[in-house]
């Protein structure tokens, strides 16, 4: 049976989701199963979600009953001070959720005390550490609670960060470039290119990137007692990226040639990299792309086992496999085999 209607709504629903949206709707695999999430602050809008998920699995709301892991994304608009980490944590116990997933990590910023990154604006109060405050009220009501970090999407706004300390001024060689030489250091955030523009990504490709993702992510589990480490946008840009400048040196001199030689054609123009090229190297490019998000899901991984915390490790994914390993080179099919996940 599917959780009913309250007869009144709670008297104030926090800030849950904003745009622009998570990956996914629905929750990935952990320890406890496949479970749901939703950012919808409504119980019955809870309940339209939840026979939205039954009706796509073909799985009866009773073989579901209970739903060991019932989680709520908690956005960063409700990490500022402890009055809105206590509005949002209340209502997800109230409204019988048992796990919160508190975004402290939105865009390239913390909501927590970090050596690494630079505390987020929106925190007015330096001295307060938002992700410590809901850690400990999260579990003293009964919640377990698992930081959501954001990690290849960096920035988003239509204005640079305003702290000089942030990766995007420090490390504009760090940021991706797409198959037409298209820098995301160059872009004019004030008038995006097109309207799916979803902002400015690190490259996975960059030497560096994936061993900074990870230094930050350690910091968090070393340093509070989180339930769970949540990926999200664990993923490229779109096909078309994966150009920065000083990864292809590194691809070139372990695999011998140029990625972007793969789709040019005889009069000089260049593909939008989808294409298969004249030298059957683009499955060895695309797999390399792949393996280069796979690889910062399992040093995670490695990093929580050595730990030897009970943390779960979980990613807000493209829902369809086919369309998250082929364009955005997020091969999760693969990180549930390998137990990654």
């Amino acid at each position: 049976m599917l959780p009913q209607p309250r007869s009144k709504p709670p008297k104030r629903a926090p800030k849950l989701e904003r745009s622009p949206r998570n990956e996914a709707g629905l929750g990935g695999p952990s320890t406890d199963g496949m479970f749901l999430r939703t950012a919808i602050p409504t119980s019955w809008k809870v309940a339209l979600t939840a026979a939205f998920f039954l009706a796509l699995t073909g799985i009866s709301g009773e073989e579901l009953e209970p739903l060991r892991v019932r989680g709520l994304w908690i956005v960063r608009d409700s990490m500022v001070d402890r009055k809105e980490i206590d509005a949002a944590l209340t209502f997800a116990r109230e409204s019988g959720f048992n796990h919160v997933f508190v975004q402290v990590r939105g865009r390239g910023d913390a909501y927590y005390n970090s050596l690494l990154v630079p505390k987020s604006s929106l925190v007015r109060d330096s001295r307060f550490d938002p992700l410590a405050y809901a850690v400990a009220r999260g579990h003293e009501l009964g919640l377990n609670v698992h930081a959501w970090v954001t990690t290849y999407l960096l920035w988003s706004a239509r204005t640079p960060p305003e702290t000089g300390s942030h990766a995007y001024h420090m490390h504009p060689e760090w940021l991706d470039v797409d198959a037409g030489g298209n820098a995301h250091r160059d872009i004019d955030l004030s008038a995006p290119r097109n309207e799916s523009f979803e902002g400015i990504y690190l490259s996975p490709i960059h030497p560096e990137v994936n061993g900074y993702l990870q230094t930050v992510f350690t910091e968090i589990l070393l340093n509070y007692s989180v339930d769970g480490l949540h990926l999200d946008y664990c993923r490229f840009a779109d096909l078309d990226h994966g150009y920065n400048e000083e990864g292809l040196g590194v691809f070139r001199r372990r695999h011998g040639f140029d990625p972007r030689d793969i789709n040019r054609v005889q009069d000089g123009s260049t593909g939008n990299g989808a294409g298969q090229g004249p030298d059957g190297n683009l499955e060895v490019w695309n797999d390399y792309r792949r393996r280069k998000i796979t690889d910062l899901m399992t040093a995670m991984h490695a990093v929580i086992t050595l730990s030897g915390k009970d943390v779960m490790l979980t990613a807000a994914v493209k829902p369809n496999a086919k369309v998250a390993r082929h364009k955005y080179y997020q091969d999760w099919l693969q990180w549930l085999r390998d137990g990654i996940l």
